[in-house]
């Protein structure tokens, strides 16, 4: 008899992506999808603009930043380089709230929001920059993408 995808024969699960990382990345999925449909085709329409792009789109990168770290944590192989990639990825999500929740879309020159976008750009630029760009091309291979 053969076991269902995903089981042993006996039941047990096969070790894989753990249930907290699967619904992080089906939130980014569903997330995504919303807000390209808003984005693309008005999904709402106007009384829904302030939702979409302060909540969701936060929120979206938000669930990169937990993906990538948990990502880190949970395995070995690159750790240094999704280390990376979860900070500079949270400076820009800070960056990006700072400047929608706490400034109103209407920040001053220069602002904490400029500071944390300059921090994302400078640790994607970083020596461990490249390690980030051999993770991210790993991963796009894995999926069957090309990069």
């Amino acid at each position: 008899m053969t076991a269902a995808h995903g089981a042993l024969e006996d039941g047990r699960r096969r070790p894989g992506v753990p249930a907290v990382v699967r619904v992080l990345l089906g939130l980014s999925l569903a997330g995504l999808a919303l807000f390209a449909a808003h984005t693309a085709f008005g999904l709402g329409g106007q009384r829904l603009y302030s939702f979409f792009n302060l909540w969701v789109y936060n929120a979206l990168i938000l669930l990169s930043v937990a993906v990538c770290a948990l990502r880190a944590a949970l395995v070995r192989a690159e750790r240094a380089a999704w280390l990376v990639l979860s900070v500079v990825l949270a400076a820009w999500a800070a960056g990006e709230i700072v400047f929608s929740v706490a400034y109103g879309g209407k920040p001053p020159f220069p602002s904490v929001a400029d500071a944390l976008y300059l921090a994302f750009s400078r640790g994607a630029t970083s020596p461990s920059s490249s390690s980030c760009a051999r993770v991210c091309r790993s991963s796009t291979r894995a999926c069957g993408w090309t990069a």
